[in-house]
């Protein structure tokens, strides 16, 4: 140990620079990680319930950790924003105060883990366009929050309409059934968090999905940003249009890939029926219009 001036976070003041663990590994608390590693960002717990398990942390500040699904471009905001809510590593707030004309790529890296075991390392490249002008920073903000929405509508690995439509061409599954049991806090039957595989194909499902539309968001994102002083309610409106088009095509490609690879016999009633579902709720309301806000079609 010595001191001296952190190049990370800039503080001074006494300097690690080895240490010893034991053979159990050293246990960070959550929120002790959180307050002193400059390089997580972080979000507020939150639980639909809370236990003995899980009271300790609730509406405290935790770092983000890996998932199996990487950390996707629906992680944006956590990177960049600060709230209540969320706030972006130390050394990325440290950057956005002196640096706002630079160009900034956030690499994220490290294992997903269940308890002690690592399930596998991954590793992401988040691009970030920056706006001096904050009023300007704001709106496309919100535009980019609302293309976020869109893709975890689809995407998210449990109740995304791409994985519950897939689990309905594979087994028995009642689409409104289901609904209603949401609806009363009743669990999703085909999720089990210790029989892996009923959820692993989920979130293979979901990852080539975030996938398959990465590159075509950051072109949007980038657009946003270069004219962000010209942004029309039309031209937001044609770019969310742009961007419902290529998540609506990826969804039924993605759906054509998956339906048929399931590792029981295909049943064609079931898959159409599935299909069919899934054109529905890619047209529904809550999707174009409460999270998109795309004019509604005229009635002939």
């Amino acid at each position: 140990m010595t001191s001296g001036k952190c190049s990370l976070c800039h503080s001074e003041g006494r300097l690690i620079t080895s240490f010893f663990k034991s053979g159990k590994g050293y246990k960070y608390p959550k929120e002790i990680w959180q307050n002193k590693h400059p390089f997580s960002p972080s979000k507020k717990f939150h639980r639909e319930k809370y236990d003995k398990n899980n009271r300790k942390y609730k509406d405290k500040m935790l770092a983000i950790e890996m998932t199996t699904n990487g950390l996707p471009y629906t992680y944006w905001q956590d990177f960049l924003t600060q709230s209540e809510k969320r706030a972006p590593a130390k050394v990325v707030a440290e950057h956005l105060k002196k640096n706002m004309d630079s160009q900034l790529v956030i690499w994220s890296f490290g294992y997903a883990m269940d308890s002690n075991n690592p399930l596998g390392w991954y590793e992401s490249k988040t691009p970030l366009y920056l706006l001096k002008n904050k009023e300007l920073k704001k709106i496309v903000e919100s535009e980019i929050i609302k293309y976020i929405q869109a893709a975890n509508k689809i995407g998210d690995s449990i109740n995304g309409y791409l994985s519950i439509s897939i689990r309905m061409a594979w087994f028995e599954y009642d689409y409104d059934k289901e609904q209603e049991k949401k609806k009363d806090k009743k669990p999703d039957p085909f999720y089990n968090k210790n029989a892996r595989s009923l959820y692993d194909p989920p979130i293979e499902i979901s990852k080539s999905f975030y996938n398959n539309t990465e590159t075509r968001f950051y072109e949007l994102v980038k657009t946003l940003y270069d004219i962000a002083d010209k942004l029309t309610d039309q031209k937001k409106a044609d770019l969310r249009s742009d961007w419902y088009e290529h998540i609506k095509k990826a969804t039924k490609d993605i759906f054509n890939h998956w339906a048929f690879t399931a590792s029981i016999q295909t049943n064609p009633r079931r898959i159409s029926k599935a299909h069919n579902q899934l054109t529905l709720n890619l047209r529904s309301r809550v999707l174009k219009h409460e999270i998109l806000g795309l004019p509604k079609e005229a009635t002939p």
